[in-house]
């Protein structure tokens, strides 16, 4: 009898120690959800420079060696955003997204996908949506993801 307790035991244990081997091995491993999301490191953030306005004059955002130029035009229902950028391949820019924040920064509306714009750059219309205040542009370069947010001021002008 003792000898059948002691077979089970042992069963119990080698089940335990497989399953916790095979979990160390899949620790870091390839995971396809998150296959698109950047590693953190690989992000950097472009600063829009002092006194920008999209919505009045082309604004820019800037990096070490890098920049965003954005200008948003007034359509009927919303913007159109004209984006350049500078010290980027843009062969080389995999996907282009914009998307509306609010002033705690959480996203408004859909993430909108940029296209390629006739004469360069790249074009997308936006929706109005109220209560928005920053315009997050985001950019997939080389693997690595470049972060712009330009803020709102429709209601000032350069001459405040």
């Amino acid at each position: 009898m003792r000898n059948r307790r002691d077979r089970w035991i042992w069963y119990f244990f080698v089940i335990i120690g497989v399953g916790t081997a095979s979990s160390f091995t899949f620790v870091g491993k390839f995971n396809p959800r998150n296959a698109d999301q950047p590693h953190p490191q690989a992000i950097q953030l472009l600063w829009p420079e002092q006194d920008c306005n999209p919505v009045q004059e082309p604004c820019a955002a800037l990096g070490r060696d890098k920049a965003v130029v954005a200008r948003l035009y007034p359509l009927r229902p919303g913007y159109r955003l004209l984006l350049r950028t500078q010290g980027l391949s843009e062969d080389q820019v995999s996907r282009i997204q914009a998307v509306w924040l609010d002033a705690s920064g959480v996203p408004l509306g859909e993430v909108i996908s940029l296209r390629p714009a006739r004469g360069g750059g790249v074009t997308g219309d936006l929706q109005a949506i109220p209560g928005a205040q920053t315009l997050r542009i985001s950019l997939r370069h080389l693997g690595q993801m470049l972060v712009a947010e330009l803020p709102m001021q429709t209601g000032q002008s350069r001459a405040d």
